[in-house]
């Protein structure tokens, strides 16, 4: 359900609009939990529930204040992820390689950072790091662009949900089948074989419980904390955030490993037990490192990307809000300073119509201010 609140400034000064302002009488926000957090970011600011504000909205303030918010979610994405996705690259990396034998995971990321560090520009250049960007910027600008349709369009929390999963997998899917098909090639056993299909549904499926976990589970077990257990909304969001996608890693990591098994090691030679039988014995020699190795990269990916990413948005939302304000302010000063002419013409003209009637001739002609 939407959420009207009314507003008062904690205080006035320099700058401030007073808090007596008609400015303040009643102000209008779409959201749920999301828009009290927003608020967190206007300075000076408290809110209290209040009734139903009678403001005419017209349907180009509608779509100026949609689009500004959708401009908001993707300069999120782009930036939160811009700083996440070196570790991810480091990491992702190592696992291929891993999978692959030709070097460990630790080897390999002491590799990788050696070259990040050394030379960086040459690293951020590079299509290993643009293509993690790409992802993880994109997942997230589904993600939230959703979410704020979600709101503009009032739909349920169910609705709103199934449309964040569908959306955000869509996407998330298509640009990490990309991205671990290239990673695939550049660092594992063979640059010219074809990835099989049992692969692409592996890491499909993978994608599933990332997203799941990243975008959909927080909610839900926030929500839990909150309720069963009276943790502090925002206390139980950061858990909630954090720890999903990091628990998730015991069943995602060894099935995105396994994808990888069948990409480097087609075991044709074998029969399909004695192939299942082989990559089970892999899979038990490579869990620790794998799920160590995700956990790694998820809790930057999704656990502080995400926690960073709420953090913009509502950074974004109390901005606007304060904008707005400033904006209402200025209007409302307008309109003030209007009022005021017009009773000063009143009273000019009045004062013209007396000295008629007192002095009984028309007076010297002198130009009247019109409306």
């Amino acid at each position: 359900s939407d959420s009207f609140f009314t507003f008062h400034l904690a205080m006035s000064g320099p700058g401030r609009i007073p808090p007596t302002s008609p400015t303040l009488k009643t102000v209008y926000s779409q959201g749920h939990a999301h828009s009290r957090r927003a608020l967190s970011h206007v300075p000076n600011l408290e809110y209290e529930p209040g009734p139903l504000p009678q403001l005419v909205v017209t349907e180009s303030d509608r779509r100026g204040v949609l689009a500004g918010k959708l401009l908001g979610d993707v300069l999120c994405a782009a930036a939160v992820t811009l700083f996440v996705a070196p570790c991810m690259t480091v990491i992702d990396k190592a696992i291929v390689e891993s999978a692959s034998g030709t070097r460990t995971i630790l080897s390999s990321s002491l590799s990788s950072l050696k070259s990040m560090s050394s030379k960086p520009l040459p690293y951020l250049r590079s299509p290993m790091f643009l293509m993690m960007w790409a992802t993880y910027g994109l997942t997230y600008a589904a993600a939230n662009s959703v979410r704020t349709l979600s709101e503009e369009y009032r739909l349920t929390a169910e609705q709103g949900q199934a449309a964040l999963f569908s959306a955000t997998t869509a996407v998330n899917s298509a640009a990490t089948m990309l991205k671990d098909r290239a990673y695939a090639k550049m660092f594992g056993q063979s640059a010219t074989r074809a990835v099989p299909m049992v692969t692409y549904g592996l890491w499909g499926m993978r994608d599933c419980m990332v997203i799941g976990s990243s975008f959909v589970m927080p909610k839900v077990v926030g929500d839990k904390l909150v309720e069963d257990f009276g943790m502090e909304e925002g206390v139980a969001s950061k858990v909630a955030q954090f720890s999903c996608p990091v628990l998730t890693q015991a069943v995602a990591g060894p099935v995105q490993l396994l994808g990888l098994d069948f990409f480097n090691r087609p075991l044709a030679e074998l029969t399909a037990g004695q192939a299942a039988m082989e990559r089970l014995r892999f899979l038990k020699s490579q869990f620790f490192n794998i799920f160590s190795a995700r956990v790694a990269r998820i809790a930057p990916a999704y656990g502080i990307g995400g926690i960073g990413n709420t953090y913009c948005r509502d950074a974004w939302r109390g901005w606007m809000l304060s904008f707005e304000m400033t904006q209402m302010e200025s209007t409302v000063n307008e309109e003030r300073r209007m009022e005021e002419a017009k009773v000063l013409v009143d009273q000019v003209l009045k004062n013209h119509e007396r000295f008629k009637r007192r002095d009984h001739q028309e007076p010297t002609p002198f130009n009247i201010p019109s409306e």
